[in-house]
């Protein structure tokens, strides 16, 4: 379940009472994620940046039992990552939320430093089948990548992304970043597909929706 940033405000501005009757686990969930919020705001991350780009799932192997000096490294990663969505929060831009893929990496990647630095030759240390299920969970993500679904959801992704940076680039130019035409002095509003005739505020639209049309097909096909 994702849990808004309200939630969380609440939470914490009642000193963590279960006011809600949340079960003993998810309880422990919720203030280990504050742990989080916390140690990542001693470094510069507001909390609100951390609630809307960082979801508490996202953030879990955070809060495995690595060691500790491989945790901070991570947590600095993640903060530096955050910093950056904390910039374009703080312009008026909608983050681009950290995921929990991302974090795990992070993590792993740390303890194989961490390990590298102590000389160490054993594999970094992960909790029991952990890393055993997260490599069988990459491999399986990267084989279903190369499959035709995989290549139209490859195809739709990084064009709904690309013309998220023209809608980035369109709000700036309201900001007053102006990006015109260099003959005419046209504003950005004017930008558009002359193969369709298809403004891009229209085409930044559609693409967006093709793209959640085939996450939904494939979350579909996980499902079954």
């Amino acid at each position: 379940m994702v849990r808004c940033k309200e939630f969380y405000e609440r939470w914490l501005s009642v000193g963590g009472e279960n006011w809600c009757e949340k079960a003993p686990d998810t309880v422990k969930d919720i203030n280990h994620y504050l742990g989080i919020v916390e140690k990542l705001e001693e470094m510069g991350v507001k909390k609100e940046t951390t609630f809307v780009a960082l979801s508490e799932t996202a953030a879990r192997p955070l809060t495995y039992d690595t060691k500790s000096k491989a945790k901070q490294k991570a947590i600095s990663e993640v903060a530096s990552r955050l910093k950056r969505e904390q910039d374009r929060l703080e312009r008026g831009f909608k983050p681009t939320p950290v995921q929990h893929q991302q974090v795990k990496k992070i993590v792993w990647d740390a303890q194989a430093e961490v390990q590298a630095e102590d000389g160490q030759k054993e594999q970094a240390e992960w909790p029991e089948g952990l890393w055993e299920g997260y490599k069988e969970e990459t491999e399986k993500h990267e084989q279903q990548l190369q499959t035709p679904e995989g290549q139209e959801f490859i195809k739709k992704r990084e064009n709904a992304n690309r013309h998220l940076y023209l809608q980035n680039a369109i709000e700036e130019s309201a900001e007053g970043i102006l990006i015109c035409c260099p003959e005419c002095g046209a504003g950005s509003e004017n930008l558009k597909w002359s193969c369709c005739d298809l403004p891009v505020a229209e085409a930044i639209k559609i693409a967006y929706e093709q793209h959640q049309e085939v996450v939904t097909k494939r979350s579909g096909k996980r499902a079954t």
